[in-house]
């Protein structure tokens, strides 16, 4: 989505059928305020992340579903599942993972 898309309660003009809008973790803001909010949010959990992975998929969990609601829980399990499958810490690919999903690739 173009910083020229106007933002209309969460519904994209560009979608005939966009009934399902509402469910889109980024709600169609410009790219750069997403990456700025990943930023800003991956820097407080960086800081406050102590105890292990299992300890990071949880504080993640309750931040970017409860609080923030970039995502829905159960898109969160899947990138989660998706995580545990891949190589190295899973926290480390939670984070990507849930980054790349809501500040796309900058993110």
């Amino acid at each position: 989505v173009d910083e020229e898309t106007p933002l209309v309660k969460g519904k994209n003009p560009r979608i005939e059928n966009d009934d399902d809008a509402s469910n889109d973790s980024r709600d169609f803001e410009p790219l750069m305020d997403r990456v700025k909010d990943v930023i800003r949010v991956y820097w407080f959990l960086g800081l406050i992340a102590f105890g292990g992975p299992t300890a990071h998929v949880g504080i993640f969990q309750d931040h970017l579903v409860r609080v923030h609601q970039w995502l829905k829980e159960d898109l969160f399990l899947e990138l989660f599942a998706l995580a545990q499958g891949l190589p190295g810490p899973s926290s480390s690919q939670l984070i990507i993972s849930t980054a790349a999903t809501h500040g796309g690739v900058l993110g």
